[in-house]
């Protein structure tokens, strides 16, 4: 992706022979539909998201957005970075309040075994395929954590938040000083985060068998994209501009 923002080449998926957006979705979604079939077995067997799950999953993303922000707070940094930082802890009320409304929710879908540490480094590329390695969970949390039965849009929102990684990490290796090359490259690595997402969701969506057109599916996603973001800061600081 860097080589071809520099060469300014554009990155439309014609341009590439591994579909990093439909192919990573449709084996995303096929082991998240392997996660939830049932075998019997008590530690496997998937289960509701109900009421009591969903609030417990509000919860503790309420608390690590609630740290984040105090972490950030000490985070010294550029005039733009401290200015985000600023307004982003002025609407810690209308954040707090944002959880509260998840009580409203009517739950939606099903709790099952995770990956818990989905990203494009637990993947393999292999051909026009990929291999996904690595379910030990997320590092940071403890074993009872790794192995609780949550949402697997847990996992989608690891991958959509590693798509925006990737498109910056490119951004950040061209190092170019034309500002006209800087800015088409932005475009361009954006367009390619929008469009490998929505080839990403687009595919999960339909080997998962999830309906992210259901309002409860919808919003849980957007609360672990929100939550994913709030939990990077307190574990890999210290922040770039952009992120």
């Amino acid at each position: 992706l860097a080589e071809r923002l520099r060469a300014g080449e554009g990155t439309k998926a014609g341009a590439q022979t591994f579909d990093p957006g439909r192919t990573i979705g449709r084996r995303t979604g096929e082991m998240h539909a392997a996660l939830g079939t049932e075998t019997g077995q008590s530690a496997f067997d998937p289960e509701p998201l109900d009421r009591v799950s969903l609030a417990r999953i509000v919860d503790e993303a309420k608390h690590e957005a609630s740290g984040a922000i105090s972490v950030l707070r000490g985070v010294q940094g550029g005039a733009d970075v401290s200015a985000d930082i600023a307004a982003l802890s002025a609407r810690e009320v209308e954040i707090a309040a944002w959880f509260e409304s998840f009580k409203q929710l009517e739950p939606a879908g099903r709790r099952t075994r995770i990956h818990g540490d989905y990203h494009l480094g637990q993947l393999l590329v292999r051909g026009e395929d990929i291999v996904i390695l690595d379910f030990e969970g997320e590092p940071g949390r403890t074993l009872p954590e790794r192995r609780a039965k949550t949402s697997p849009l847990r996992d989608v929102a690891g991958m959509l938040r590693s798509y925006d990684y990737a498109a910056f990490a490119a951004l950040d290796a061209i190092r170019t000083n034309d500002p006209a090359l800087a800015e088409r490259a932005k475009a361009e690595a954006e367009r390619w985060r929008d469009e490998t997402s929505a080839a990403f969701l687009s595919a999960w969506e339909e080997a998962s068998g999830v309906d992210l057109s259901d309002e409860g599916n919808a919003r849980l996603l957007d609360l672990f994209l929100l939550q994913k973001a709030f939990y990077e800061p307190v574990s890999y600081p210290p922040l770039r501009a952009h992120e």
